[in-house]
C-alpha cells in the first residue's frame, strides 16, 4: 500500500501535465503589497523589540550618576 502511494506521487512530479493557467497582472500588484506588508510588518517588529531589550538592559535608576 505505502509503495502505491509513494509511486502515486512520484509520478505526478516525474510526469507533470500542463497547465494551461492564466496568471492576470493584478496577481503582481498583490504580491508586491504582501511583500511590502511583510517587510512593514518586521520593521515594526524589530523596532518593538530593540526598545524592550533597551528597556531591560537600559540605565538603572540609582546608579553614580543619580547622586
Amino acid at each position: 500500500m505505502d509503495v502505491l502511494v509513494l509511486a502515486a506521487i512520484l509520478s505526478v512530479f516525474v510526469f507533470p501535465a500542463p497547465a494551461h493557467a492564466y496568471i492576470d497582472p493584478g496577481v503582481g500588484s498583490a504580491i508586491v503589497a504582501s511583500v511590502l506588508g511583510f517587510l512593514a510588518a518586521m520593521g515594526y517588529w524589530l523596532r518593538s523589540f530593540i526598545a524592550r531589550v533597551k528597556e531591560r538592559f537600559g540605565k538603572k535608576p540609582g546608579g553614580p550618576a543619580d547622586r
